[in-house]
């Protein structure tokens, strides 16, 4: 097939959502779209599953000696940023021997590189496409705002997860609004599929054995915008008024995380009850985590979506989240969780008290989760509008 026609690339060179390019690979897959995906291998975690209609076709050299010498992560991004220069070379010539219609990119890896790529891809018959996970990246976004801009005007349409993107883009840039399409996050069944012999019956022995004490879970890289002192500060008021609550928090710090165990010491907090894992843990592992959980809490300050959501609810576990950027889109109030302020940490305890105390409620809204895979990321919305953006006829 390498060598025939293939109609649509999806190239996510760092693989750099990786359970949502496998979930969504899958999706399209089971549903017959003429695709190849074009990535790197997921170093991270071993026992990630390849999807389907996959060519590991960057950082093959640096992989390798990844493998090899077990390389640091400094190491290997030193490494991938020469690779990728001669990726895109060898890119550019599979695409002139592939002849693809459509050519959809996710995440800019190297905006200024990959700029004078689409602008040569312009040249050619091809529909090209890119997906803005967030308007603009999070680490000093704002100093990459003129490269994106003009990433953004060299595709053919701006795939977004959410409305508040698509607004970003739209106002703040001045990209057309013609050009930009919202398709939703997807689920996660297609991973849970995958993992269920050896996750569901190690989840179901942990479910039994699971104390009676409330259990919070932050999960995700800890970056300061995630809001995990908010949170902090929420605990504090939780545990005066249920001593037994316990909090998990378990995510690869981007920044020193000894400032929140200073802001654990100030704020006197029982950190018998706080558990910290800071480091990457394994997918099976992170869906065994949740679903461990009594409730998943995203005390943002700001986002412009979170995969978190859709795996917490796959998993039947109901979200705690601020009222910004596009989260609110991804909640439907009192189904599969509730948002709160930002900021606020009285409102995000007060939230979280509720639910906790009124064991009902909290049973009820884990039993309603599910309802949002068939709504908010529902699989039939999600290849609907995948087809109809790469014109295929159903």
């Amino acid at each position: 097939m390498e060598n025939d026609q293939i109609p649509i690339l999806y190239v996510d060179p760092l693989n750099s959502a990786t359970p949502y390019n496998f979930c969504l690979v899958s999706l399209l897959h089971e549903h017959n779209l003429p695709f190849r995906f074009l990535t790197s291998e997921f170093l991270w975690d071993p026992d990630f599953p390849t999807p389907p209609r996959t060519n590991y076709f960057f950082y093959r050299k640096t992989t390798q000696l990844s493998k090899t010498f077990h390389l640091k992560q400094k190491y290997r991004r030193i490494l991938r940023a020469f690779e990728y220069i001669s990726d895109l070379a060898r890119l550019y010539r599979y695409i002139n021997r592939v002849q693809p219609q459509v050519i959809h990119f996710n995440f800019s890896v190297l905006p200024h590189v990959d700029y004078l790529l689409f602008s040569l891809l312009r040249k050619k018959p091809i529909t090209l496409i890119f997906t803005a996970h967030n308007f603009l990246p999070h680490n000093n976004g704002e100093r990459y705002f003129n490269i994106y801009r003009k990433l953004y005007l060299n595709v053919d349409y701006i795939v977004t997860l959410t409305h508040y993107v698509k607004r970003e883009i739209v106002s703040r840039m001045g990209i057309p609004e013609k050009n930009l399409v919202v398709i939703p996050h997807t689920n996660y069944k297609p991973l849970l599929q995958y993992f269920k012999g050896s996750f569901f019956d190690s989840a179901s022995v942990l479910a039994q054995e699971k104390s009676g004490s409330p259990r919070l879970l932050f999960l995700g890289l800890i970056h300061p915008y995630k809001g995990l002192d908010v949170l902090l500060k929420a605990f504090k008021v939780v545990q005066e008024k249920k001593p037994d609550a316990h909090l998990m928090i378990v995510g690869n710090p981007y920044e020193p995380f000894r400032k929140y165990e200073l802001l654990m010491e100030k704020l006197r907090l029982d950190t018998t009850r706080i558990e910290t894992c800071l480091e990457f843990i394994k997918t099976r592992d992170s869906f065994q985590i949740i679903q461990e959980s009594d409730l998943v809490i995203l005390p943002y300050k700001e986002s412009s979506q979170s995969g978190v959501i859709p795996l917490a609810n796959t998993l039947g576990v109901p979200v705690v989240a601020s009222r910004v950027g596009g989260l609110p889109e991804m909640i439907a109030e009192g189904v599969n969780g509730f948002t709160v302020p930002p900021n606020d940490p009285q409102a995000l305890a007060d939230r979280i008290l509720t639910l906790i105390t009124e064991s009902d409620l909290l049973q009820q809204l884990k039993g309603s989760t599910s309802q949002v895979l068939n709504t908010l990321f529902s699989d039939d919305l999600i290849v609907d509008s995948f087809k109809q953006l790469y014109k295929i006829k159903a």
